[in-house]
């Protein structure tokens, strides 16, 4: 048997950390930059993004390639990213800012959300 045989791809998988905010707020996640192998099914590389705390939550989009996604907004106060990539391509990668929205009314008023703090996350070659 050769080392081929017994590697085929080895998949890279980077978790970042829980994105969350206080609970009576939304999470508005924006993509400044996205750049990545692209496949019709995201096969090779892939960012999964979903609504709640880990991958057991709904999964909110799965995207790759170099079209930069929408807005994706979460229905609770917590998104889970996952970046997974078996590393045959380097591309420049993806920038995401993120904000806080208020989900429940300010002051009594028919609230749209006012925005809190700005974060952001780079993954780049």
């Amino acid at each position: 048997m050769q080392i081929a045989d017994v590697i085929s791809v080895i998949m890279l998988t980077f978790a970042f950390n829980q994105i969350c905010c206080l609970s009576a707020q939304r999470i508005n996640l924006h993509f400044v930059e996205f750049e990545i192998e692209d496949h019709g099914s995201c096969e090779f590389d892939r960012l999964d993004i979903y609504d709640g705390p880990n991958e057991g939550a709904p999964l909110l989009a799965r995207v790759c390639g170099d079209s930069r996604p929408g807005d994706m907004f979460s229905d609770g106060n917590t998104m889970f990213l996952q970046f997974t990539t078996d590393s045959s391509v380097t591309l420049d990668g993806f920038e995401i800012t993120y904000s806080t929205k208020d989900s429940r009314p300010v002051d009594g008023g028919d609230n749209d959300g006012q925005l809190q703090k700005n974060f952001s996350i780079m993954c780049s070659k």
